[in-house]
């Protein structure tokens, strides 16, 4: 029958019972209190003398021994599910010489992301891959080698919290966050996960309006402190809304000015939208084009193929353009001191100022986001006669920026 006692210097009772081979055991209960003792006292007791019952193979022996093991955590309430994959792991290896198929946190997370090679646009595949060797150079080895089953919402917020420190602005950190969420999402559907970890997080609050637009008379400055192609690409940008890298690789072949529309290719969704070309617009565009035009020929030349990003790239250059103009935006101060500000206004701000400025004017927010890209209508629907009129009324209401020359 099984007792319990106390020993010297320790909070908790400890049971003593004798197993199936007749041998007396002492184990920790892990309980303070007495009746909750002499309960996992009398269930060791029961365990360990199933687990030595005559007749069982010496494997069968075993499989008891790990499930009595087992059984003790469970009791002292420290059974995890990570602990519980490693007592199945145990079972699997006895009774077949087989582990369950569980993928390590690394081999899981480099995995997900190489899914998105050719799925995904080269830039958001290199966003995803940078996020998750970051979460993973985050922990320790022994971490990474561990079941996918192992990472803990604790893990996630040790992350999101040192890339805070380190200067990265709330919209970064979230879309990070969001990323490893996406990954172990997959995980649970898969049925490697029980629950998301990510799930137990909260995002970081963000600053609102982070984006300011540009005035006519703004636009107007940077034109005309703008040389070559930087002159029609602010135009591009202001009366279509485009985004810096899909304006700089258009080509010749994507501008009709007979029916006056351009078809843009949105590399970021993948979506083609066409949109009426203001007048303002198309003059730059007729007066260009008397140069010699070649078949998949760039509108813009000297700024096709170079990137938006760092210190030489394309946004980069629009900012230094921005300080000739005298023209500059609200400075946001990175989060803890560090990292680097960043200004209201960029080449992305022509983006939300022909929203904006159609918005003004009264366009319906549905014609604003079917200009924008951000509906989900077939090109073919937005070619109708009806529809591009309508459209080019829409961007027509974006007032010039100059005189009629």
């Amino acid at each position: 029958m099984a007792s319990v006692f106390r020993q010297q210097g320790s909070p908790y009772w400890y049971a003593a019972f004798f197993d199936g081979t007749g041998k007396r055991r002492h184990r920790s209960t892990k309980k303070t209190n007495r009746n909750d003792a002499v309960r996992v006292a009398q269930e060791l007791e029961r365990l360990a003398r199933k687990s030595e019952q005559p007749g069982l193979d010496e494997r069968s022996r075993d499989i008891m021994r790990i499930l009595e093991e087992a059984g003790t955590l469970a009791l002292r309430g420290a059974l995890n599910e990570s602990k519980g994959r490693e007592f199945l792991n145990s079972i699997l290896r006895t009774a077949s010489g087989a582990e369950a198929d569980l993928p390590s946190v690394e081999q899981w997370l480099r995995g997900w992301v190489e899914e998105k090679r050719g799925s995904r646009t080269e830039s958001t595949y290199v966003r995803y891959e940078s996020v998750i060797r970051s979460f993973l150079d985050s922990l320790p080895k022994r971490r990474r080698s561990a079941p996918v089953t192992a990472v803990t919402v604790n893990d996630i917020r040790s992350f999101r919290n040192a890339l805070s420190a380190g200067g990265r602005s709330p919209a970064t950190v979230n879309l990070a966050v969001k990323i490893l969420r996406t990954a172990f999402n997959l995980a649970r559907k898969t049925g490697y996960l029980t629950h998301n970890p990510v799930d137990g997080l909260d995002m970081l609050r963000q600053t609102t309006a982070e984006k300011d637009v540009f005035t006519p008379e703004q636009v107007a400055t940077l034109v005309e402190t703008a040389e070559g192609d930087w002159k029609g690409l602010i135009l591009a940008g202001f009366y279509t809304g485009a985004r810096i890298g899909d304006l700089s690789n258009l080509s010749w072949d994507a501008v009709d000015l007979k029916k006056r529309a351009i078809c843009i290719s949105q590399k970021k969704t993948g979506k083609t939208i066409a949109i009426p070309i203001h007048a303002e617009l198309r003059r730059w565009l007729k007066a260009t084009q008397k140069r010699k035009r070649q078949e998949g020929a760039m509108v813009f030349p000297s700024l096709a193929g170079k990137s938006a990003a760092g210190k030489s790239g394309l946004s980069s250059q629009f900012k230094r353009l921005m300080e000739e103009a005298g023209i500059q935006g609200k400075l946001i101060e990175s989060s803890g001191g560090k990292g680097r500000n960043r200004s209201t206004l960029s080449f992305h701000s022509l983006r939300h100022s022909f929203n904006s400025a159609m918005a003004n004017a009264g366009i319906p927010q549905e014609l604003r986001q079917r200009l924008t890209g951000h509906a989900s209508k077939a090109i073919n629907d937005v070619y109708t006669h009806t529809e591009l009129e309508t459209l080019r009324t829409a961007v027509e209401a974006v007032p010039a920026v100059s005189e009629p020359g």
